[in-house]
């Protein structure tokens, strides 16, 4: 999931569809490993949208579904996880132009009435679903949904660079010039910090002692 953070994608997927096949072969759950899976389309697809390279798009964007499809028809999943899940399946859906299908994706993520395991996450795919959802089938309410919620939008970096990248496509609807390049710039400024985060040292790990202490 890091490697899919900084763009090294081929590698990230890789590793992501090795684990998948791991877990499977040892009993684990499937479902987290298969959301892995599809998060790493969907993010690889995104930057590839981002850059103007749509035709290069399309396949991860498909393939992406077809995962979060896989894991969603799982039995054995957490309520938190099938609502991220539905809601980051709801952004590839609309990409797709099945908006029909994206809204009702977004509406039974927002029905599973739980007590997070992370809130704030969960609120900002929400959003992120309902902001592509308006993108593609509404773009003044997407203007006026992303304007008034940016500062939300910019705690969740891939959030925050998909979000400049749909105003940036806004003001150049509207012939506002000087606003596409100060969002284009901001979109490539959240891609250069979501790499410099992703790329920070996790914390140190409390040492585990296996088997018994022989030491003399």
């Amino acid at each position: 999931m890091r490697l899919a953070s900084v763009h090294i994608f081929p590698l990230a997927l890789d590793l992501l569809e090795l684990s998948a096949t791991v877990a499977f072969a040892v009993g684990y759950s499937l479902p987290t490993w298969i959301d892995g899976v599809a998060y790493g389309h969907m993010v690889w697809a995104m930057r590839l949208e981002h850059l103007g390279r749509i035709e290069e798009a399309n396949p991860h964007w498909r393939k992406a579904d077809q995962q979060y499809a896989a894991g969603l028809a799982q039995t054995d999943r957490h309520p938190f996880g099938r609502a991220v899940a539905l809601s980051n399946r709801a952004v590839v859906l609309a990409r797709l132009d099945r908006v029909g299908d994206a809204t009702a994706a977004l509406d039974e993520s927002s029905l599973i009435r739980i007590q997070p395991i992370d809130p704030a996450l969960l609120v900002l795919r929400r959003l992120h679903a309902d902001s592509v959802v308006h993108f593609v089938n509404d773009k003044g309410q997407a203007r006026d949904l992303l304007n008034a919620r940016w500062q939300e939008a910019v705690r969740h970096a891939p959030f925050a660079e998909d979000a400049a990248h749909m105003l940036h496509c806004l003001a150049l609807d509207e012939h506002d010039w000087r606003s596409a390049e100060a969002w284009d710039a901001k979109m490539h400024e959240y891609f250069a910090r979501t790499a410099q985060e992703a790329w920070r040292p996790w914390p140190a790990l409390p040492k585990v002692q296996i088997g018994p202490d022989r030491r003399p």
